[in-house]
């Protein structure tokens, strides 16, 4: 049996399964077969009519690496539509929730696509799940984000869960390092350390957004503007409050971080 798959030369095999080695990341392939059955005196088949097409997983994203959505087809309910390299993860257990790439520039953070998620089932499990990052073990990276609802009240109450992944098609994997309330039709930014601190286990390679409704059954997300970087070697302050405001002084608060020396 010889077997052609785009740029690569032919293999021959003797068996009904073969490993294709040598391949380029984030490529399509379309695999032909063609039977060899030149030691009975008949020849060769014709090659296979309908090929095997297949798409390589992509390598390790250096960072930092930004996600807007705008370069993204939009999608629908049934068509999530990631960007390039991304990967929209969901598993059911009986809920009617989606996610997609949407188009509708008065709701996105910065130009005019954002991802939005619809959840109705608070046992369902569902998130944006990055490429793999390169050098994430070193536990030196961190996600930020903009996320808001899509309606405001008290019966809904959207949270982020912010993790990493083993394997970005199985929700199993995922594991939690922050959960951050994003409820409310005002985007909001988030700054989430991968880090040992933080709980990351040093192994994980996929970053994922996971969307959490609380304590109400329905909601709605929006995530955009997604950037994973290096952790700064100088830590930005952050929390920063003013008051006891008079005509000539005022006295600023802030958070910092201690890194240790």
């Amino acid at each position: 049996m010889w077997i052609y798959s785009g740029n690569r030369d032919y293999d021959t095999v003797t068996t009904t399964s073969v490993t294709l080695t040598g391949l380029i990341p984030n490529t399509e392939y379309y695999v032909y077969v063609q039977n060899d059955c030149s030691s009975s005196g008949d020849g060769f088949s014709p090659w296979s009519q309908m090929s095997s097409c297949f798409k390589t997983e992509c390598a390790p994203q250096v960072t930092p690496f930004t996600e807007d959505f705008d370069n993204t087809a939009s999608g629908s309910s049934s068509n999530p539509s990631t960007p390039d390299c991304w990967k929209y993860t969901r598993s059911s257990h009986g809920g009617t929730g989606y996610g997609y790439t949407r188009n509708l520039a008065s709701y996105a953070n910065s130009g005019s696509q954002f991802f939005y998620m619809y959840h109705s089932n608070t046992t369902d499990t569902m998130a944006i799940v990055s490429p793999a990052v390169d050098g994430i073990t070193t536990t030196d990276k961190h996600v930020q984000f903009w996320a808001r609802g899509y309606y405001s009240g008290t019966s809904y109450d959207e949270h982020i869960l912010v993790g990493t992944m083993s394997d970005p098609n199985d929700m199993t994997t995922f594991h939690t390092i922050d959960t951050v309330s994003c409820s409310g039709t005002t985007y909001q930014f988030f700054d989430v350390y991968l880090d040992q601190a933080n709980g990351y286990n040093g192994t994980d390679m996929y970053v994922g957004l996971a969307f959490w409704t609380g304590s109400s059954t329905y909601g709605y997300l929006l995530i955009d503007d997604i950037t994973i970087a290096d952790i700064p070697s100088c830590i930005p302050s952050n929390n920063l409050t003013l008051s006891n405001i008079s005509n000539n002084n005022a006295l600023q608060l802030g958070c910092w971080r201690w890194i240790g020396i």
